[in-house]
């Protein structure tokens, strides 16, 4: 069976000539109920295959979207403290960058992190 190419559909601008990053967010180790959001970045890009790349509602062709899928961050083992701090990191990374960070996969507790870059 043929594999899906692992990065976001029509992800394929540089780093460089991209407005939107996305990555994954592979962690699951605080989870109260079910563990598992930890496999959702490759679902998610997976399933971003299957997409329209026309939105009717807004008019927007996701082709001419400017994107670059990073990969996922190095966070799965890590600690939830040291977690939070590699995604502030890489978020701040990305913004100061003049990026739009686009994080996807993980559980909730991923948030704080991406939203800490901010600061």
């Amino acid at each position: 069976m043929k594999e899906f190419p692992n990065y976001f559909a029509d992800a394929e601008k540089s780093f460089n000539g991209a407005d939107f990053i996305i990555f994954g967010l592979p962690y699951d180790r605080t989870s109260s109920f079910r563990f598992g959001a930890r496999l959702a970045p490759r679902e998610i890009r997976k399933a971003s295959w299957n997409f329209e790349s026309f939105d009717i509602l807004t008019g927007v062709d996701f082709t001419e979207v400017a994107m670059h899928d990073y990969g996922d961050i190095d966070i799965e083992n890590k600690s939830s403290k040291d977690m939070l701090e590699s995604v502030k990191r890489f978020s701040k990374r990305v913004i100061e960058a003049k990026k739009i960070p686009v994080g996807i996969g993980g559980e909730h507790s991923v948030t704080p992190g991406l939203v800490e870059g901010f600061d």
